[in-house]
């Protein structure tokens, strides 16, 4: 389960949260990083923190009670209710490019949550000069060209993006070019 080692806590009053911890302080920060910056833009994150314990960088988010996976939800819909589904997390597809979010749907459809009608990126790991299991982008994989408004949508080098990615229009991108 991902490069930072997520872990279900609780606190005293019964609160749940996810912890990361991840073998590379790094990681964990650029996660936070990019969880901010989605936020920011207007995309739904779970709220979390970042501190140290122990000589270790931990991000701390919020548990989404009731929330179910992207591949959860896909199961149990009708072909216009996932088309609708799709069509709402590609409205984030230019933040997921430039963020160079490679994992943003993950391998099995779970670095995504939907509760309450809404989409919510919640493992963002695979984001900036990161790769999802913890190891650095190297050369061209992270720089000043966005490869991903692309790759994003290849079904070769990414199947899990493609198929919900693989509908957005140029004029859809423009759009949300401007709007970031």
């Amino acid at each position: 389960p991902g490069g930072t080692h997520p872990e279900l806590v609780e606190d005293a009053k019964g609160n749940k949260f996810v912890k990361k911890k991840g073998t590379d302080p790094g990681h964990v920060k650029e996660e936070f990083v990019a969880d901010l910056a989605y936020k920011a833009a207007g995309f739904n994150v779970p709220a979390g923190k970042l501190y140290e314990e122990d000589g270790k960088t931990v991000k701390l988010t919020a548990f989404l009670e009731g929330a179910v996976t992207l591949r959860e939800a896909v199961a149990s819909m009708s072909a216009d209710e996932e088309k609708n589904l799709f069509k709402e997390i590609s409205k984030g597809f230019v933040m997921d490019a430039l963020m160079g979010n490679w994992d943003v749907v993950g391998q099995t459809m779970d670095n995504i949550m939907v509760k309450d009608g809404k989409v919510y990126r919640i493992d963002n790991g695979g984001s900036l000069r990161y790769r999802a299991m913890g190891k650095m982008k190297i050369g061209v994989q992270w720089g000043k060209v966005v490869n991903e408004l692309k790759t994003l949508r290849d079904p070769y080098k990414n199947p899990q993006t493609s198929q919900i990615f693989k509908s957005i229009t140029d004029e859809e991108i423009n759009k949300q070019i401007k709007d970031i």
